[in-house]
């Protein structure tokens, strides 16, 4: 055996000197990437949210998403969907990942570039001789049957040894491999879907052309430590760090800063902060601070007191205000824009010809619709407002000192104390918040968190996995609330599904197909949980400010509305249940309270749960959105697409008229008392007001009983509905 294996050895040796004398080549392509050397790729995550990009004016779909192999340089990214209609510029880098994360709770920004070059190339064509094969196919056999001569050879003594297990088996090797693809997960994930880093700024003055200064509060609410600013921030602590401002213009400012950051893995982050702060003038030196509001004759006006610690006498707008002296500088107020916070005015100071230039100074009213709605003594809706406010963003010291105030009139003492003591710590020179701190602390008030309103009927249950904000709507399969996760405190929407909703059926087959879709107008759903109740988890709507409170859906709103608000929600209802049917799906039981908003009333459509309430139910509260062929199909047939169109069109003739199509009520008795099988006991728009003629044609194609007269598609009655908005643009209509 031994001589036969050396000689079947000598043999290949010779087969590999024979072969390689043969000039015949070819080409093999190396494993390079489909990456162009030089270019990148730019990858959006944005969580559970679903939004449609464009790069460079190219539709490139819906989030998440990656487009590879573009070249190096800026490249123009547009975001429309989920709440965002917003144009971004980022820079592509050679081999490397420009990837935007967009946390679906604060809605901040992070911009970070991931290396994706891997060792050097080869050069991806390689010709190789014949001959080259036959060295590497001799050698191996060679090699290999020398190698079995060996090995029989010290087999014996291997015998005989005690056999030692490997430090790698491939248990644990496979332990590793699993373990590393967690944390880079976890990272990914903490970059994408919750905020690991928090910044709170604090208000801070700074003077004209001295070195700008303010100091923000990062708090790391990661599970890791992260470096930031040079200081490494231990997970679960903070750190104040210094952000210079620029200071050459005196006034209110605002300055978005970049602030990077960099995770235990290595990877870098960018961060977006608002900082908001004031340049003091110095010739001449002036200060102010805002005092409050005086009402007259449905009329409003700040007041600012401010401060001249010149030498000189300044006219501040038509005020003089002596040295070293204070002035009260009035600033007459419209009517507040409903989702602004604050305004800002130009307040023109001048010092005279003989000690200076006339100065523009920047003020900040913290004016807003929650302001009007004291006033008017409308204390409940004030309050509805502050704390949708308030859950967007961290707001200033005197919005928190006037959300303050409403408690206080409304008798809850304990938690108008914890408003004011947050203004203070957001700015500790403001004087308003300083006087209300100290008036509430004479007044021996205990200072605690408020407690969360309208949620009584959330589930005890589910209190230690979530903090319920605030209730959004209700309907015949559940709750909805807006709440806050304890594991991270991301905002969420979670939905609690009666229990014979839940046990049905048809109900699992509905969340099959709710997970499968993915729209900017759908609602997206991120998970279905049955322990320790039956509950759905979607991303939260922003809800829309609309006579001083945030309306979280279409069931919210007080109507009529805007006959422009009606087309936007029109063309958002076409365009999701559009996608909803080209994935060959109805939806049946569009109710007001499953048609979600977002700001600037983006739409999101939910409630697909609700075929499952028909088929164990039947109806009740919603009726009045049916389509005939749902009431009496032995009549008008079968559902089918138009049934849709027919339930997007009553919704839109409640947000124009104001009223339900046919005189409707809730509870419907016999189908031949609304539908004789034509259109005639449906009073067009344009009988409840002239101005709204235009809709006419387009409730008339939704809203006829005859499913043959309606529109054949969404797409159809989208195209009308921008023709309306095209005609009321011509005519400049409202």
């Amino acid at each position: 055996m031994r001589s036969f294996t050396l000689f079947f050895g000598i043999f290949s040796l010779a087969l590999l000197l024979l072969v390689s004398t043969i000039p015949v080549s070819g080409e093999i392509s190396g494993g390079s990437s489909d990456q162009t050397p030089g270019n990148g790729s730019i990858q959006v995550l944005t969580g559970n949210m679903a939004i449609q990009i464009s790069i460079d004016g190219n539709n490139r779909g819906v989030t998440p998403l990656i487009a590879r192999n573009l070249s190096s340089g800026s490249h123009d990214i547009r975001l429309v969907g989920d709440g965002f209609d917003q144009d971004l510029e980022a820079m592509v880098q050679p081999q490397k990942d420009t990837v935007l994360s967009i946390d679906p709770e604060t809605r901040q920004f992070c911009l970070s570039y991931v290396s994706t070059e891997g060792p050097p190339d080869q050069d991806p064509v390689s010709s190789f001789g014949l001959t080259d094969y036959a060295i590497i196919l001799g050698a191996f056999l060679g090699i290999t049957l020398v190698g079995a001569y060996a090995t029989r050879r010290v087999a014996g003594k291997i015998k005989e040894s005690v056999e030692v297990p490997s430090p790698l088996s491939s248990s644990s090797v496979n332990d590793r491999i699993n373990s590393c693809l967690d944390i880079v997960e976890k990272v990914r994930g903490r970059g994408v879907a919750k905020t690991d880093l928090v910044l709170e700024p604090q208000m801070m003055t700074c003077d004209e052309g001295a070195t700008g200064e303010v100091v923000v509060r990062a708090i790391n609410c990661g599970s890791r430590p992260i470096l930031i600013e040079g200081q490494m921030i231990p997970d679960g602590e903070s750190r104040n760090i210094l952000i210079r401002v620029p200071v050459e213009i005196p006034g209110d400012q605002f300055f978005i800063r970049n602030i990077p950051f960099i995770d235990e893995a290595g990877r870098e982050f960018i961060r977006d902060v608002l900082i908001r702060y004031r340049v003091r003038p110095v010739s001449p030196a002036l200060d102010w601070s805002f005092v409050g509001f005086v009402s007259e004759n449905n009329k409003t006006t700040a007041i600012v007191r401010m401060k001249n610690s010149s030498s000189y006498p300044v006219m501040a707008g038509d005020i003089e205000i002596p040295p070293d002296t204070e002035g009260e500088i009035e600033f007459p107020l419209d009517d507040p824009d409903s989702d602004q916070p604050e305004v800002s005015r130009i307040l023109s100071v001048n010092p005279g010809a003989d000690f200076g230039e006339e100065i523009k100074l920047r003020i900040v009213l913290p004016y807003n619709y929650g302001v009007l709605l004291q006033s008017q003594n409308l204390l409940d809706d004030a309050l509805s407002y502050y704390n949708s406010l308030f859950s967007r963003d961290s707001g200033s010291a005197d919005l928190w000192v006037q959300k303050g105030m409403v408690l206080e009139k409304l008798g809850k003492y304990e938690d108008a104390n914890f408003s004011y003591h947050q203004a203070l710590e957001i700015d500790p020179d403001n004087l308003n918040a300083r006087k209300v701190v100290q008036k509430s602390e004479n007044d021996g008030l205990k200072q605690r968190k408020p407690e969360v309103s309208d949620t009584s009927n959330f589930p005890s249950s589910l209190l230690e996995l979530y903090t319920p904000v605030a209730s959004v709507s209700s309907d015949q399969s559940g709750d909805c609330f807006l709440v806050k996760r304890a594991v991270d405190a991301s905002v969420q929407m979670v939905k609690v599904i009666s229990p014979d909703i839940a046990q049905s059926l048809s109900f699992d087959h509905t969340i099959t197909v709710w997970r499968s879709l993915q729209h900017p107008h759908i609602l997206r759903l991120v998970a279905s949980e049955k322990e320790p109740v039956s509950y759905l988890v979607t991303n939260p709507p922003e809800g829309a400010v609309q006579k001083g409170r945030r309306r979280y859906s279409l069931a919210d709103l007080s109507v009529p509305v805007p006959r422009r608000a009606v087309v936007k929600i029109g063309l958002g209802l076409c365009r999701g249940l559009s996608y909803l049917h080209h994935q060959g799906f109805g939806h049946y039981l569009l109710a007001p309270s499953e048609v979600f908003i977002d700001r600037n009333l983006h739409i999101r459509i939910g409630g697909f749960d609700n075929a499952a309430v028909l088929s164990e139910k039947g109806c009740s509260s919603a009726c009045w959105i049916l389509a005939p062929e749902q009431i009496s199909p032995e009549k008008y047939g079968d559902t089918s697409v138009k049934t849709d169109i027919f339930q997007a069109g009553a919704l839109l003739y409640l947000l124009l008229t104001g009223s339900r199509p046919y005189g409707r009520n809730d509870h419907l008795t016999q189908a031949s008392e609304y539908w004789d099988g034509s259109s005639s006991g449906l009073v067009l728009p344009s009988l409840e007001r002239p101005d709204l003629g235009v809709f006419d044609i387009l409730i008339s194609r939704t809203l006829s009983p005859d499913p043959n007269v309606r529109y054949g598609s969404f797409d159809e009655m989208l195209s009308d509905i921008e023709s309306i908005r095209s005609t009321m643009d011509t005519t400049n209509g409202r």
